[in-house]
């Protein structure tokens, strides 16, 4: 596989008969971590350098299977929790045991109606009327308490 990802094809005009790139693939912390060196040789050292030049990435590798994306598994990462889980945790630790109705009934906007100036204004008046004539009953009678009033 790593020959067919890295390799040059035969007879190809840029390529030149001898080595001069090292890939270096390392296992650390459950991840493959893949380096590109350039080996780099002066005229007074004897002994090679190795000078760091790209691409370098990590890989995370989840689930190896036998075949082609099926077959037996032979590796499989315990310690991977996908984005998709990791999010469905946060989220529920962020509820904290509450509800999604209850959360939802919280964000609801209780918009309150406005009161109506004139309607006070006129309750006012008829306070004002009813002081006026001497009612002791106030503004607001029961239209029978008026009717008998009227009788007597």
């Amino acid at each position: 596989m790593l020959v067919q990802i890295f390799g040059v094809p035969k007879n190809h005009p840029k390529t030149v008969p001898f080595f001069d790139h090292v890939f270096s693939f390392t296992i650390a912390d459950g991840r493959v971590w893949f380096r590109n060196y350039q080996i780099f040789r002066e005229q007074e050292k004897p002994e090679p350098e190795l000078i760091e030049i790209g691409p370098r990435f990590v890989l995370n590798p989840i689930k190896i299977c036998e075949g082609n994306l099926s077959g037996m598994v032979l590796f499989l990462n315990e310690k991977y929790v996908s984005p998709n889980v990791a999010r469905r945790e946060q989220r529920n630790k962020k509820m904290k045991g509450k509800s999604m109705r209850a959360i939802k009934k919280n964000k609801k906007k209780v918009y309150e109606l406005p009161t109506d100036d004139l309607e006070e204004f006129m309750a006012q008046q008829e306070l004002e009327r009813a002081e006026e004539e001497g009612d002791d009953e106030g503004p607001l009678q029961p239209a029978s308490k008026s009717i008998k009033k009227a009788r007597r």
